[in-house]
């Protein structure tokens, strides 16, 4: 580039620099950086924008906003970013999978609220601060349907995951005339329960973010998993169960000929239940 090129770039930016500035001034407006300290730049950015008024504007990254406003304006819009720039609250999420018979045979006793989707409980989940409380009973036909507890901090995504590996019979069986011919085999299959879920709060309720994801092994032990994954955004009271809606499974197993599993279905009612609560600790739930 010519020195005289670079002599009418730096007029034309010096030009459009004067411009700007003069007509920030001749709106009374001034260019302001904020700092913030508690939430970044994107969370407070979509809830201020609506707010500006003619000749504003707002701006920022990471954890600091550019403001362009009147000195009155922006003291109003200075008192609103203090009241948006909280500290995060620490939340407890608990997720149940399971039936309403599940959760009743497990002492969780729901309450259904008629025509609505809210639930109460007679009694509260206990387990301290442990990452997962599972439930279990040698007595029941369902013997997982897990209790999940996650504490997160508001804002920021978690992911809770159980599982074990179960054995299963991978043989075959042949049959022809009058004999029986087993051929043994033993496999393992990872079978999970988890979820993500991303929590913000306002007021007494929270907005959540939730993708649960569940895998059990069928009912015969053959060695097929069924996975159930959902996705949804929902609106919770603090304190109180929350079913977020009920899907019907289908159990499948097929016949592949000779010495292989014969094809047999079942359904099954399956709900998902959520709670959040604040916790208020120091160094404890």
């Amino acid at each position: 580039m010519s020195r005289m090129h670079r002599a009418r770039l730096l007029r034309a930016v010096i030009g459009l620099a004067t411009g700007l500035l003069l007509a920030s001034r001749a709106y009374g407006a001034d260019m302001t950086v904020i700092e913030l300290q508690h939430r970044p730049a994107d969370e407070i950015l979509p809830l201020l924008r609506p707010m500006l008024e003619q000749g504003e504007s707002l701006s920022g990254k990471d954890f600091a906003l550019i403001l362009k406003a009147t000195p009155a304006r922006e003291a109003r819009l200075r008192e609103l970013i203090r009241q948006l720039d909280t500290a995060p609250a620490e939340l407890m999420v608990s997720v149940f999978q399971g039936s309403e018979y599940e959760l009743r045979h497990f002492d969780i006793q729901a309450s259904v609220r008629a025509g609505g989707n809210q639930a109460t409980t007679g009694r509260q989940p206990v387990g301290g601060n442990s990452a997962t409380l599972t439930l279990g009973s040698t007595h029941s036909h369902h013997q997982e349907a897990p209790l999940h507890r996650l504490r997160v901090t508001e804002g920021q995504p978690g992911y809770i995951e159980t599982g074990r590996e179960i054995p299963y019979f991978s043989g075959r069986i042949y049959t022809g005339g009058n004999q029986t011919l087993v051929e043994p085999g033993t496999r393992f299959k990872p079978v999970t329960t988890g979820f993500y879920v991303l929590a913000r709060v306002g007021g007494d309720e929270a907005v959540l973010d939730i993708s649960p994801r569940r895998e059990q092994l069928d009912d015969r032990r053959t060695g097929q998993i069924r996975t159930r994954q959902a996705g949804t955004r929902v609106r919770v009271p603090i304190g109180q169960w929350v079913s977020l809606g009920g899907a019907r499974e289908t159990l499948g197993r097929r016949h592949e000929g000779i010495g292989d599993r014969y094809s047999t279905r079942a359904r099954e009612n399956s709900t998902l239940w959520i709670r959040i609560d604040r916790v208020h600790d120091k160094g404890g739930g």
